[in-house]
């Protein structure tokens, strides 16, 4: 590794034998590098490879350097108030902080000057099983790109709709094995007022651009959020919320508009993976709340819409906040 590289090179030597003009060397043991599980993606790791002849007499030098995981596909930037925080992005992915499933060295998500509570949230759109737009981890737990593609960057401006202000972005499907397709445009508000500072605005507009009627299309929002202690999930059918607590912290979803699924989940012993397939069954069969993999602490949530039909050239909204309390008083007061 060369200067301040973030990996180690744990086997550093390596014999080669090309023969009288030949390229391939046969049967040569391979350099093997370490990388600590902290480094943040998309992080470069630099290395000096000095070739040596075996009587000594010539001796070269070949910098290089590996970029580490799966560099950012677009830009992140933190919506704030004064008690939420919260890292988004223009594909579809949001937190990104250290020990997140996809570390980008972002802020996550932070209430009243909490660590980070946000493993992992992400969006999908799907129209059946094998349209699947997601930018949520893969079938086995693990990360996997997002399948949405910037068209727009994250850029900060004001909104007038509401008085706040906005982190706008529009992104498309187009890393998707199979495309819906959609455009989606994304607008996150944040408000300065003290009676709105525990709650964020997060309005989706799905839009078909093509000529021909796009039907079966559902979209879901899933929040993998890691509290210290136990984690319980509540929904409250009367106010279209469902919430995560834990001790003195309260992280929830309301609906606002076309947002009528609300799934609890269990990530089990270990984070539980979903397919395109499963993301879909659980919002169009209407999943019901409860625990689907088994007793655990760590528990998940996951809103959504039922299937909708969209015309050529048409659009339509999604809409819900993401609230947050120190109690249940504080957490309701945020939803009203």
């Amino acid at each position: 590794a060369d200067g301040t590289s973030p990996a180690t090179v744990v086997s550093g030597q390596s014999f080669f034998y090309f023969g009288t003009g030949g390229g391939t060397a046969a049967g040569s043991q391979p350099f093997v590098i370490s990388v600590p599980s902290g480094v943040p993606h998309g992080d470069s790791a630099r290395f000096r490879l000095i070739l040596t002849t075996t009587d000594g007499m010539f001796t070269d030098t070949v910098r290089f350097a590996l970029v580490i995981g799966y560099p950012s596909p677009g830009k992140i930037a933190t919506a704030n108030t004064s008690a939420l925080s919260f890292e988004v992005s223009d594909f579809g992915q949001f937190g990104f902080a250290p020990g997140s499933i996809y570390n980008l060295n972002g802020n996550g998500l932070r209430f009243a000057g909490s660590p980070n509570l946000l493993y992992e949230g992400g969006i999908f759109v799907a129209r059946n099983d094998t349209q699947v737009s997601s930018a949520l981890r893969a079938g086995d737990g693990s990360l996997r790109p997002s399948d949405f593609v910037p068209q727009q960057e994250l850029i900060s401006q004001f909104d007038f709709q509401t008085g706040g202000n906005s982190l706008y972005a529009r992104f498309t499907d187009a890393a998707a094995a199979a495309p819906v397709p959609v455009t989606v445009d994304q607008r996150i508000t944040t408000f300065d007022t003290p009676q709105d500072d525990k709650l964020m605005l997060l309005r989706y507009w799905l839009v078909n651009p093509a000529l021909s009627r796009v039907t079966g299309l559902t979209f879901g929002f899933l929040m993998d959020l890691d509290f210290a202690g136990g984690e319980t999930v509540v929904y409250d059918q009367n106010e279209s919320l469902i919430y995560q607590m834990s001790g003195s912290t309260y992280i929830g979803l309301v609906a606002l508009t076309h947002v009528d699924r609300f799934v609890e989940l269990s990530n089990g012993s270990s984070k539980t993976g979903f397919s395109g397939a499963q993301l879909l069954s659980m919002l169009t069969t209407g999943t019901a709340l409860g625990d689907t993999t088994g007793s655990s602490t760590d528990r998940m949530m996951l809103i959504g819409t039922s299937p909708f039909t969209l015309e050529p050239l048409d659009s339509t909204e999604i809409a819900f906040a993401l609230v947050a309390g120190a109690n249940l008083s504080e957490l309701y007061a945020a939803v009203d």
